[in-house]
C-alpha cells in the first residue's frame, strides 16, 4: 500500500495579509476597476477641451454667460492637502495592524475617520466653487462626475474606517481584522493618489488654456 506525503502546517496562521489574502486581491480589482472610471472621466475632459475653442467654456446652454468660469481653488485646494497630512495616520494603521497594536490601530483609526469628515465637508464646498451647474454645459457634467466621483470614494472610505473603528472598540483587534485594516489603509492610499491626479486636471489645466 502507498503512501501518501504529508506535510504539517500546525505552525501556520490561519490568517493571510496582502497578496496571500483572496481580500487584497479583491480589494485591488475594485481600485483597478474604479480607476479606470476615472481615466475614462479625464479623457472626456481632455477631448471637449481639444474640441472646443474656449476652455472653460463661457456659454452655458445659450441662456446666459459665465464671466470667470475657472474653478476656484479654495476649497479643493485644501482638501488636497488635508488628504496629504492624511498619509500620516493611514501609514501609522498600516504598521500598527501588522504588529497587532490594537491601541494605535484604533486611535489612528479614529484621527482617519474625522479626516474623512473634514474632507467630504470641504469637497462638498468644492462644488459651488466649479462655478457651473452639471447641467448646464458638456464641461459641467464631466467636472462634476469627477469632483462626484472623488466624494464618493472619500465617503465609502471614511464609512469602512468608522466601521473598523467601531469594531475594534467592542471585539478588539484579532487575527481576522489585521487584514481589514490595512485594507483600510491600502483604500486610503488610492483615495489619496485619485485626487492627487483629477485635482490638477479640474482645477489648474483651465488656468493653463
Amino acid at each position: 500500500m502507498s503512501t501518501r506525503a504529508t506535510l504539517d502546517v500546525s505552525s501556520l496562521s490561519p490568517n493571510a495579509t496582502d497578496t496571500r489574502d483572496p481580500v487584497w486581491w479583491g480589494n485591488t480589482l475594485f481600485m483597478t476597476i474604479e480607476s479606470m472610471t476615472i481615466a475614462l472621466s479625464i479623457a472626456t475632459y481632455f477631448y471637449l477641451w481639444r474640441i472646443n475653442t474656449e476652455w472653460p467654456p463661457t456659454h452655458a446652454l445659450a441662456i446666459h454667460t459665465i464671466k470667470d468660469p475657472v474653478p476656484d481653488l479654495g476649497f479643493a485646494t485644501a482638501n488636497l492637502i488635508v488628504l496629504l497630512a492624511s498619509l500620516v495616520p493611514a501609514i501609522l494603521i498600516d504598521r500598527a495592524a501588522r504588529r497587532k497594536d490594537a491601541t494605535t490601530a484604533f486611535w489612528g483609526q479614529v484621527v482617519l475617520t474625522a479626516i474623512g469628515i473634514g474632507c467630504i465637508v470641504l469637497v462638498c464646498f468644492a462644488f459651488r466653487g466649479l462655478k457651473v451647474s452639471y447641467d448646464e454645459n458638456a464641461y459641467g457634467s464631466t467636472v462634476w462626475m469627477i469632483l462626484f466621483l472623488h466624494l464618493t470614494y472619500v465617503s465609502v472610505g471614511t464609512i469602512e474606517t468608522a466601521i473598523q473603528v467601531l469594531w475594534i472598540f467592542l471585539y478588539g483587534l484579532d487575527e481576522n481584522r489585521v487584514s481589514d485594516v490595512t485594507m483600510v489603509a491600502i483604500s486610503w492610499y488610492w483615495v489619496i493618489a485619485t485626487w492627487a491626479v483629477m485635482y490638477p486636471v479640474v482645477y489648474w489645466t483651465p488656468r493653463l488654456a
